[in-house]
């Protein structure tokens, strides 16, 4: 493997907004009628709203309530960000500019929407277009994860192959989504997932959070540089 492109999925992975998307799920779930619990919710976070209504209440469901719902979802998460800051998670920014100075091209691969990523281009008060060379969101694709739709397009807009990069993210989803892609991954446990749960799908290794990778960054990129049939697992 020729690591070429570090690819990062967004949330719960550089900004602290998983337990948001649960409370604005819920809240759209309330509005039509249905009560779902935040743990039932919470296992199904990362994957995007075009898969996430069925997944919690059913194909039925999906037909009839799933634009209302996701529409919902929409201004209660918008109604949560407004006028407050969300902060971005430990070492997510130093990390990316680390990426940068050793050459790597970066991305953004998240199956948020484009007026999700401008409301917390607000509510963090950074231009995430600024802090890498792409950025895919769910409008660029068919399927959000875990299809490897998002990693595809991502490394597409990059100009590098599936195989030369490496999603880093918090969701079983991710590492689904990667694995199917071709691509590497590597689990930080800033999500709802334990890290049995993330080297389960194929994780590299894992680790707390992106400031760990900010500190042992040469180590941990160096084994996605050897031969990936020769690579052994490792948990952080």
């Amino acid at each position: 493997m020729g690591l070429k492109a570090i690819l990062f999925d967004l949330d719960g992975t550089l900004v602290d907004t998983n337990d948001i998307h649960v409370e604005a799920w819920r809240e759209a779930f309330r509005v039509a009628g249905f009560n779902v619990s935040h743990p039932r919710i919470q296992r199904e976070i990362g994957k995007g709203g075009d898969l996430l209504v069925a997944a919690v209440l059913g194909a039925e469901v999906e037909r009839a309530h799933g634009d209302a719902i996701r529409k919902s979802r929409d201004e209660a998460f918008g109604d949560a960000v407004r006028g407050i800051r969300v902060r971005f998670l430990p070492g997510a920014l130093a990390v990316m500019g680390i990426c940068r100075k050793h050459g790597y091209r970066t991305a953004i691969a998240t199956s948020s929407s484009p007026d999700d990523i401008e409301r917390l281009e607000k509510a963090t008060g950074v231009k995430l277009h600024e802090l890498v060379d792409a950025v895919t969101n769910a409008d660029d694709v068919g399927t959000s994860k875990p299809a490897p739709d998002i990693v595809t397009v991502a490394c597409k807009k990059l100009g590098v192959a599936t195989r030369d990069s490496v999603l880093i993210g918090d969701s079983v989803f991710d590492g689904v989504a990667a694995d199917r892609s071709g691509a590497a991954f590597i689990g930080v446990r800033t999500g709802y997932p334990g890290q049995a749960a993330l080297l389960s799908t194929g994780a590299r290794f894992v680790l707390p959070n992106l400031h760990s990778l900010v500190l042992d960054f040469d180590a941990c990129i160096g084994e996605l540089t050897s031969n990936r049939s020769r690579f052994n697992r490792r948990a952080g």
